[in-house]
């Protein structure tokens, strides 16, 4: 068996966190041994990622790892990340592995430590559409990658053409729930948000496009919580859960049962999306999905699966967007949603083009 170094940035259990252990599940199954390595500069209260990955029996070790963080570039940070970096290379060095899978962007200082390191192979995983200026700085960190994997058509775009050159799109995948659950009864067409509480995410819009709407008609689960580092959304949930047709009920285990119970899943995000494993998520279940038309999000969805918000809407844009929704079209288009889901986003599929990209790099190492 071939051992694999991963380097993943976080310890929690959002959409980057569920596909890097989706993917060390894929390595397992194609004769792989993964250690998978997270970073010590944030403390992850809950550290679910851990727990999902030893109960599989992957070890998991915390490691000084440079990580790039969106809040944290500052030149207060730089010390750290000279610390980091330099640790990490001593790492590499001492033990020597042969094939190291980097996760995410925010790692890509990993990249330019493992080719100093002299590893024989890097495989970036990027998650996230970078932005014109991120794309010069960290496609040169980056440039030492033997492999790219981008999560979407949107993502490998935005890469530097060097990197694009070396790319493969796997498509994020979730597994398969079985066939779709009825849709909830009653008088409401109920919505639900699950992601994190960020600016970025659209709850701040999406909590004041409520206040314009029927509490008879509409109601609205709200799931996910705070970031442990960078910014929050500013959002009064105190008194967005005291409406009558609110409910917040922060992280939870199982949100599949969210899902069933909502007929509408809600993305409404302000930035470009790497994919969008939540509308990904609900499609899987046979739900429809309401979301911003930004890239990541408009290869998941299109007007078969779900409807779009107008990017930079009013709240008052958005509620009447949501008037516009009808049970007749949730029920029709949540049977496309399945289907669509079947055809492109089921996890099997992810975990056959995973297996081969990485039985392909390891065979290239050589015994």
């Amino acid at each position: 068996m071939n051992s694999v170094l991963v380097l993943h940035p976080s310890d929690e259990w959002y959409g980057a966190d569920v596909m890097l252990f989706r993917t060390v599940e894929a390595l397992i199954g194609s004769g792989q041994r993964p250690v998978v390595w997270l970073p010590k500069d944030v403390r992850y209260a809950s550290q679910k990622l851990s727990l999902k990955l030893t109960g599989i029996n992957v070890p998991v070790e915390n490691h000084d790892l440079p990580v790039l963080r969106r809040s944290a570039l500052r030149p207060s940070t730089w010390r750290r990340l000279s610390r980091d970096t330099i640790r990490l290379y001593l790492d590499l060095k001492r033990i020597a592995p042969t094939t190291i899978l980097v996760n995410t962007s925010a790692l890509s200082l990993c990249v330019a430590i493992s080719r100093a390191a002299k590893v024989p192979k890097t495989v970036v995983h990027v998650h996230e559409r970078l932005q014109s200026r991120e794309s010069v700085a960290l496609g040169l960190l980056m440039r030492g990658a033997s492999k790219v994997i981008a999560i979407s058509n949107g993502v490998e775009r935005s890469l530097p053409r060097r990197l694009r050159a070396r790319a493969t799109i796997i498509l994020d995948g979730v597994a398969d729930p079985g066939s779709r659950a009825q849709m909830p009864s009653g008088p409401q067409i109920r919505f639900l948000f699950i992601g994190r509480w960020t600016p970025r995410k659209g709850l701040r819009e999406l909590a004041a496009a409520w206040t314009y709407l029927d509490p008879c008609k509409y109601h609205l689960t709200i799931a996910g919580g705070y970031p442990p580092t960078g910014p929050r959304a500013v959002v009064d949930l105190a008194a967005i859960s005291s409406r009558p047709n609110v409910r917040v009920v922060g992280e939870i285990a199982n949100t599949g049962s969210l899902i069933d119970e909502s007929h509408v899943i809600v993305v409404p995000s302000q930035m470009h999306e790497g994919l969008g494993l939540v509308a990904v998520e609900a499609l899987s279940r046979g739900r429809p999905v309401l979301c911003t038309n930004v890239d990541g999000l408009n290869e998941v969805v299109d007007e078969r699966v779900g409807w779009f918000l107008p990017v930079n809407g009013s709240a008052k844009e958005w509620a009447d967007t949501i008037r516009q929704l009808t049970i007749h079209e949730v029920t029709k288009k949540s049977v496309s949603a399945r289907t669509k889901y079947l055809q492109l986003f089921d996890l099997k599929t992810y975990s056959e083009k995973i297996r081969a990209e990485f039985t392909t790099t390891c065979a290239e190492d050589g015994p």
